[in-house]
Parts: C-alpha cells; structure tokens; sequence
C-alpha cells in the first residue's frame, strides 16, 4: 500500500524551497531516486534520514511523521 499523505507533503515541503529531487537527495545524502519513492509513497526514509529531512524542510520531525505543518501564532 503506497502512503500517498507522506510522499505529497514531502514533495509540497520541497517545491516550497525551491529543491529539486536531486538536491533534497544531495541535502540528507540520498539518491533523487530514493526521494522519489518516497514522494510517490513506494518507501519512506531511515529514522536517521527524517531528522535531516526535518533540518533541511524546517519542520520538526513531529510534523512530518504527521504530514502536518504546525503554524507558530
């Protein structure tokens, strides 16, 4: 079962900053193949990856495993 909520928020998040595949991939040190997969829900990331994806996305790690962002008042 392909998780679809994950894979557009991480490619929403993304275009947000202007990245493309190749340059997350480059930003966490993963492929542009791996960061495709995990945008059409095939996979996701490594624990280890999700903490780099939350640095480099700039939202915290409960907020990606939730595919919500949460917006400081």
């Amino acid at each position: 079962m392909r998780d679809y909520s994950f894979g557009n928020f991480i490619s929403a998040l993304r275009k947000r900053r202007g990245l493309s595949q190749y340059q997350l991939g480059a930003l966490v040190g993963k492929s542009d193949k791996a960061v495709s997969k995990w945008e059409n829900g095939a996979s996701k990331p490594r624990i280890d990856t999700i903490r780099k994806l939350s640095e480099v996305l700039d939202v915290s790690v409960g907020e990606l495993l939730t595919c919500v962002q949460f917006v400081e008042k």
